[in-house]
């Protein structure tokens, strides 16, 4: 059990890096897809880099918020979905 939460949290933390590195670099060219205007363009590149402060701890706290769920411990995985919702999202 040990093992498998171990390679989840690694496997999270490396997915992690890679969207952001995705993100970072190509932010302009995947909001084109989607955009025509290049402030809308420009602000979506500057969002995505924001956003991409958070993907590193995402996988981590997914797999805990699992784990305890998986427990039977409700009240620890719910706290630890709203503690990232205000660490994380909120600023």
């Amino acid at each position: 059990m040990s093992d498998i939460v171990k390679y989840t949290i690694l496997y999270g933390i490396l997915m992690g890096v890679i969207f952001t590195v995705v993100f970072v670099l190509f932010g302009k060219p995947l909001g084109a897809i989607f955009l025509q205007d290049s402030v809308l363009i420009e602000q979506t590149a500057y969002f995505l880099k924001i956003l991409c402060l958070s993907a590193l701890m995402l996988g981590v706290i997914n797999m805990i918020t699992s784990y305890f769920q998986a427990l039977g411990k409700a009240i620890k995985s719910l706290t630890i979905t709203m503690l990232r919702n205000v660490a994380l999202f909120i600023p």
